[in-house]
């Protein structure tokens, strides 16, 4: 017999480990002794739990921000003439990121050290632990690498034209964003 094993990141997605964390979803032993009275005391228990049920939930899909480093990506971002921006909008649904939790900066814009350090200072400020760019060249890569896994995905131009840069981008946002 062949034992599956599933992806610990399909697992939270999701919601396992919190499930197995949380006592309130854990299975509990009926004993006669604990057993309400009467209904009355049955729909305030069944409350309860709901009511923890839906606050545990609410703890389960916390906000995550994904950062975007790349040159060019302010005339991209939402200019829905673009194809570029189709093609972003679906990298990012595929895994699971609105469009309100990725931050994108333009490295076209991030020429001068002032500009360089209040991008780092948003950066770290944000709280993540990578960030993706689309451009190899840019004078944040190197700092951010000091403090940060700075992930390198192809051209949104050469995804356009290359399926085999469209997978290697899949396979790594998948690796970074899911393991969040």
């Amino acid at each position: 017999m062949t034992q599956v094993k599933l992806d610990a990141g399909l697992l939270d997605q999701l919601g396992m480990t919190t499930w197995q964390r949380n006592s309130s979803f854990a299975v509990q032993p009926l004993a006669s002794e604990s057993m309400p009275q009467d209904v009355e005391t049955v729909e305030k228990d069944e409350e309860a739990n709901s009511q923890n049920a839906v606050s545990s939930l609410a703890d389960v899909s916390p906000m995550r921000t994904v950062v975007f480093l790349g040159d060019g990506l302010d005339h991209v971002w939402q200019n829905e003439a673009l194809p570029e921006w189709t093609l972003f909008q679906n990298m990012l649904r595929s895994v699971s990121v609105e469009q309100e939790q990725a931050l994108c900066f333009d490295s076209a814009n991030i020429q001068t050290e002032d500009a360089v350090f209040m991008t780092l200072e948003e950066i770290i400020e944000s709280g993540v632990d990578f960030v993706f760019t689309f451009d190899s060249g840019s004078l944040l890569n190197e700092h951010l690498a000091e403090g940060l896994t700075v992930v390198e995905l192809p051209a949104l131009s050469r995804m356009l034209s290359s399926s085999q840069a469209k997978k290697s981008c899949y396979y790594l946002l998948t690796q970074y964003v899911r393991s969040v």
